[in-house]
């Protein structure tokens, strides 16, 4: 069956392996897929922070959703993303010591 259409085309195209499995890969990550990113995906938070994207940006993100997994999954490992957030922010601030230093 080449895929006949409604219309009358006929589509060609079949899947290709690669294509089927790299969309199931893409939905399907387990919690040690998730660890092995964890780092990267506080990167890409930190740099949305320092971007000052606002919260409801960063938590239509993917980096946002993988994030929340992990501490959902394991909480005493892994901190929320809005602790994250919290100290990505606080990091960015100059400190008071510094600031009566350059005074």
């Amino acid at each position: 069956d080449l895929g006949n259409r409604q219309d009358g085309w006929v589509s060609t195209r079949v899947p290709a392996q690669r294509d089927l499995l790299m969309s199931s890969a893409k939905t399907a990550l387990t919690i040690g897929d998730l660890e092995a990113g964890f780092p990267s995906y506080c990167v890409a938070l930190r740099t949305l922070v320092s971007q000052g994207a606002d919260l409801q940006r960063i938590r239509r993100t993917r980096c946002w959703d993988y994030l929340q997994r992990l501490h959902t999954s394991l909480p005493r490992k892994h901190r929320s993303p809005e602790d994250l957030i919290r100290r990505y922010q606080r990091d960015l601030q100059p400190s008071p010591i510094a600031q009566s230093w350059l005074s």
